[in-house]
């Protein structure tokens, strides 16, 4: 396979504390024409990021000394350009609410599905500057057709994210993994509407730890217009987090 431009700018480090583990995945992404650095630890991962060239992190997550989680929010807290991580993992114990507030694209199950993994890894493999970054909660409302169904789901108290959005409902829950056509309506009028397509990657049907009832979407496919609206909203706004969990 010949690497496209893009992947030939794209450096992945592979995180996981079993070296043949490590090695393989590493190996499947070369495959794909991405160059690689590997860490047999999350605290060796840091410091290879701080030396910068590091465009994505693909981690385990249950770790001795320091977890991929920890890892994670130590990156948010320590350096202004946190590249994108997605997580691998052989637990079912992993919140996708607490993984992506914390800044996680992605999870994945061990064994890995190497051609998912793929389709998350070239996603991620977008410039830069396509990519919106930053957080805000704001009083919006917010209609939902279900792809599947036209289900019209409404909701509001947006709270945005660089990848997807939270999105208070208390009913018409959409089910996680559906493909969601939406529209985010800005009630104070400061901001441009939102339009496009999503994926629902979890649902919280009951206020829990203070958190409202509602549910995390990943933004799919978004217009050219409101893919400028995005960066508009949130430009001097920053945040580590991928999908806001409330």
């Amino acid at each position: 396979m010949v690497p496209s431009p893009v992947r030939k700018q794209q450096k992945i480090l592979v995180v996981d504390d079993e070296p043949d583990l490590c090695e393989l995945l590493a190996a499947e992404l070369e495959g794909g024409g991405f160059a690689t650095a590997t860490a047999t630890s999350a605290i060796t991962a840091l410091d290879l990021v701080k030396s910068g060239n590091i465009d994505l992190i693909v981690s385990d997550i249950r770790m001795p000394e320091m977890d991929g989680m920890t890892m994670l929010k130590r990156l948010g807290s320590d350096h202004s350009r946190v590249p994108p991580v997605i997580f691998v993992t052989g637990y079912a114990d992993v919140s996708l609410e607490e993984a992506f507030d914390s800044g996680a694209v992605a999870i994945f199950s061990k064994p890995v599905d190497y051609d998912a993994l793929m389709k998350a890894v070239n996603r991620c493999a977008v410039p830069g500057e396509k990519r919106v970054s930053g957080k805000i909660r704001i009083d919006a409302t917010m209609s939902v057709e279900l792809a599947a169904d036209s289900a019209v789901i409404n909701g509001k108290t947006v709270n945005v994210g660089r990848g997807g959005a939270f999105i208070a409902a208390t009913d018409n829950f959409p089910a996680v993994g559906s493909k969601l056509n939406f529209k985010i309506i800005f009630n104070d009028g400061k901001y441009s509407p939102l339009q496009g397509t999503a994926i629902c990657r979890w649902q919280r049907r009951e206020s829990a730890d203070g958190a409202p009832a509602g549910f995390g979407i990943e933004f799919e496919e978004l217009t050219a217009t409101t893919r400028r609206n995005l960066v508009a909203l949130i430009n001097d706004l920053q945040t580590s987090s991928y999908i806001p969990k409330s």
